[in-house]
């Protein structure tokens, strides 16, 4: 009897399935998903290859091989996402907790009225708010007058104003909102607490905050953009 010169079960060819390989290169690239949330497309297109791939693998009756290859690319592109995930609320986390301690030193320096000080914890945005915009066809004023405008300005703001004789004012950070990451700037807002101790009388002042590569390199990498406060209350 001549043996069979056919091949057994066992032996037959199963070909490599494509998005097994397709998932586990993706899973590889997945790490660039710690670089910010818009690569996170790269690790959700991993896991929905590896999910594919592992489908058709099982459907097809032995015929397709690389679920150890799938496997590993879901592995890595959940582990990747599961990791950008946690960095970037413990980043969000810290910059939210810079950004109400600013807000707070900025307020505590406007209701002691160190003005220099203050002034220069602003915004080149916030501080031209500050001074009037020259008519057409003027010479600009010297940056020493504007600066004095400036100053002046900040001499009447009301938080200097109601607060100058005020001792020791408690100021509170009430809420800070998510930041914002707009071209090279983190933008952050944060509502704050101020009260008159001895009267009760409080009011609530909204702030926005600044951050960016400039700032930092000056030492102080948050800035005051736009500060807003309401009107003096009674105590509740």
């Amino acid at each position: 009897m001549k043996p069979s010169l056919e091949p057994a079960d066992d032996d037959k060819y199963s070909q490599l399935a494509p998005l097994a390989v397709i998932a586990l290169l993706l899973g590889i690239a997945s790490v660039a998903a710690l670089i910010g949330p818009l690569l996170f497309l790269i690790p959700a297109a991993a896991i929905g290859a590896a999910l594919i791939a592992l489908g058709k693998i099982r459907e097809s009756d032995g015929a397709l091989s690389g679920a150890g290859l799938a496997r590993t690319g879901l592995a890595l592109a959940v582990g990747c996402l599961v990791a950008a995930l946690v960095r970037g609320e413990v980043r969000d986390r810290l910059l939210k907790d810079q950004a109400g301690a600013a807000a707070e030193r900025w307020l505590e320096l406007m209701t002691s009225g160190e003005i220099d000080d203050s002034r220069a914890l602003l915004t080149g945005d916030a501080a031209g708010q500050l001074v009037p915009r020259g008519e057409p066809g003027t010479a600009p004023r010297p940056v020493e007058e504007l600066e004095r405008i400036a100053r002046e300005r900040l001499e009447q703001d009301p938080l200097v104003r109601d607060f100058a004789s005020v001792e020791d004012p408690q100021i509170e950070v009430e809420t800070v909102s998510e930041p914002v990451f707009d071209a090279g700037r983190t933008i952050i807002s944060a509502k704050l607490f101020l009260a008159d101790q001895a009267t009760g009388s409080h009011r609530h002042v909204q702030m926005h905050m600044s951050r960016n590569k400039f700032y930092e390199s000056e030492g102080e990498p948050w800035r005051v953009d736009r500060w807003e406060a309401s009107d003096a209350h009674a105590a509740h």
